[in-house]
């Protein structure tokens, strides 16, 4: 365009800087990727030098959750809140087994044996060479100075103790859903945004680029658009991982392994 005089030497200087400037910016953000690949391969437990190849993610595809379903979830399947209910079973067992110190205990000893001389143990002339015994064991201890009852309320306050904690634990992770279902929704609601401002952006940069070749615009007002464009396309691919990684963090609220859209609820 400057050769055939359309636009003015300055016009064509400025292209030049923002053209070196791109080039520059290129290279770095190359030598970015390269790092972030290795620190990639390092989370992986791989090699940092091994080719992995970051492809693009699917198309955004808007969800849908209901926050009562996932609380309910939350609360059959996260991993904490199981192990303390297997300790509380434990505790009921801790708390009975205490509890039958006030209670006698009978035992019940059977015993048969042969003596003999032979391998049949048949032949003894000395002692039966058949002999049985059944015995019955009686033991009740009536009086042990306050140690049965000191033992049931320690078995009883622990048990105590973990029904506290889980209550903790619940509405600590109901709180927890509860953020990541709104940062699921913000970073939803900000796709939405992203895209519009980007098709705003495509379409700013083609009339201008347009007006540029038509000579009633300058390289400035083009190389603004470009930016402008350029920091739409950005702000929607962070927008775009965002909302995978607002995803990612309400399915481990709600303990679920895998996608959030498989989850039985």
């Amino acid at each position: 365009l400057h050769k055939q005089g359309v636009i003015p030497y300055n016009d064509l200087l400025k292209s030049q800087v923002a053209l070196a400037q791109a080039r520059q910016n290129r290279v770095k953000a190359l030598s970015d990727l390269d790092v972030a690949v290795a620190a990639l391969n390092s989370l992986l437990n791989r090699h940092i030098t091994t080719k992995t190849e970051v492809t693009e993610l699917p198309p955004f595809n808007p969800s849908s959750y209901e926050l009562s379903s996932l609380l309910q979830k939350a609360m059959r399947d996260r991993p904490e809140l199981r192990q303390l209910e297997i300790a509380v079973k434990q505790a009921d067992m801790a708390v009975r087994l205490v509890k039958s110190a006030y209670y006698p205990q009978v035992f019940l000893n059977g015993r048969y044996e042969r003596n003999g001389e032979n391998w049949q143990a048949s032949e003894n002339h000395y002692n039966n060479d058949h002999n049985s015994i059944v015995s019955l064991q009686l033991t009740w201890s009536l009086f042990q100075w306050g140690k049965r009852r000191a033992d049931v309320y320690a078995a009883l306050h622990k048990k105590r103790a973990l029904l506290e904690k889980i209550e903790g634990i619940k509405q600590s992770i109901m709180l927890e859903v509860k953020q990541a279902y709104q940062d699921l929704e913000v970073a939803q609601e900000n796709i939405h945004t992203a895209i519009e401002a980007l098709e705003q952006a495509k379409e700013n940069y083609r009339i201008t680029d347009l007006q540029y070749k038509e000579g009633i615009t300058t390289s400035t007002e083009v190389l603004d658009a470009r930016a402008f464009l350029t920091q739409a396309e950005f702000n929607y691919h962070r927008a775009l991982y965002g909302y995978r990684i607002a995803k990612a963090e309400l399915e481990r609220a709600i303990g679920t392994e895998g996608d959030l859209a498989n989850a039985k609820f």
